[in-house]
């Protein structure tokens, strides 16, 4: 008797494992956070600064597919109220690097959506003359070709873009915990409504910007600026996304043909083909904008050059969020 007992028990945990293996449902491996493993070739997977998760697999389906792991449902967790995990600063730099590689990929897929497409063709190019308008399409071809490049699809599952959403949100807080500039600059990047006013972060996080000598961080001052206008605590700026998108060039941001700050532009506003950002943007706004954009822009260069921050910044007492630091 317990010779059949202890038979049927064995009989139960194969089953109950051969299931578990081939139960899975398919992937693509395509970069995100679903990868491919057969018996053959276990891997290891690395979620971006979350740390390693062995999986395995050990078997493939009875259509000789092999068989293939969800790491989103099955190695990470639904972590949306997680405490987010300690990061170096190395480590949340590098998230951030992909995080906003990652937006450039989206933005490039929206903007060769074939709604949009019509859309340039109405309001843009059907105006222009055939050889002008040949040439905008190239540039834009070209600009999406250099964007696309390494991009990968996110998962077209909800529930499996709602776990790796949740995944970037405990990413993002990591990153931000471990003082990482562009990440505290994410974090503050919200529609109006979506935060308070004048977030006390803001006045400091300005003057790390200024300290870090980093282009790219001062292009995306002129989001938050946009967002939060003196509450950033200085005076006030007309037009200050393209105020800041041109300081950011003066102070090396790449902005010359088949930069990244150049494709963006084209993607996002049309009017491909310009030598660089500043005649893009020149051509996309009224010569009395670009005029006072320009005083702006050179008041700036030169207190930042000279180390005169205070002669531009301001700290206004009634205003939530321009003293702290």
């Amino acid at each position: 008797m317990k010779g059949w007992i202890g038979l049927g028990v064995f009989v139960v945990v194969a089953v109950i494992v051969g299931v578990g293996v081939i139960g899975n449902e398919p992937a693509t491996g395509d970069g995100t956070g679903v990868v491919r493993a057969t018996a053959a070739d276990p891997v290891t997977v690395m979620p971006v600064a979350l740390g390693p998760a062995v999986v395995t697999a050990s078997s493939s389906d009875r259509s000789g597919t092999p068989a293939e792991i969800d790491v989103a449902t099955d190695v990470l967790p639904d972590r949306t109220n997680a405490e987010p995990d300690r990061l170096s600063l190395e480590q949340a730099s590098a998230h951030m690097r992909q995080r906003l590689r990652d937006r450039d990929c989206r933005l490039t897929r929206e903007a060769n959506q074939p709604e949009k497409t019509a859309e340039r063709e109405e309001t843009e190019w059907q105006w222009l003359p055939a050889e002008s308008v040949a040439a905008e399409r190239a540039a834009f071809a070209e600009s999406s070709r250099r964007m696309l490049d390494g991009c990968h699809d996110d998962p077209a599952d909800e529930e499996q873009r709602r776990i790796l959403d949740s995944r970037r949100a405990v990413e993002l807080a990591a990153a931000v915990a471990a003082g990482d500039l562009q990440a505290r600059i994410e974090a503050l990047d919200v529609p109006r409504g979506a935060g308070p006013d004048y977030p006390d972060e803001l006045y400091p996080l300005a003057r790390d910007v200024f300290a870090s000598k980093d282009p790219e961080a001062l292009y995306r001052l002129g989001r938050l600026s946009d967002r939060y206008g003196q509450g950033m605590g200085w005076r006030d700026i007309p037009e200050p996304e393209l105020v800041w998108s041109l300081v950011a060039c003066d102070l090396g941001r790449d902005c010359g043909s088949g930069s990244r700050a150049l494709d963006q532009d084209c993607l996002a506003y049309g009017g491909c083909g310009h030598p660089n950002l500043e005649s893009a943007l020149r051509d996309r706004v009224s010569p009395h904008q670009f005029e006072s954009a320009q005083t702006f822009r050179q008041g700036i260069v030169e207190h930042y050059r000279a180390g005169e921050l205070e002669r531009f910044m301001q700290r206004d007492p009634r205003m939530r969020g321009s003293g702290g630091g």
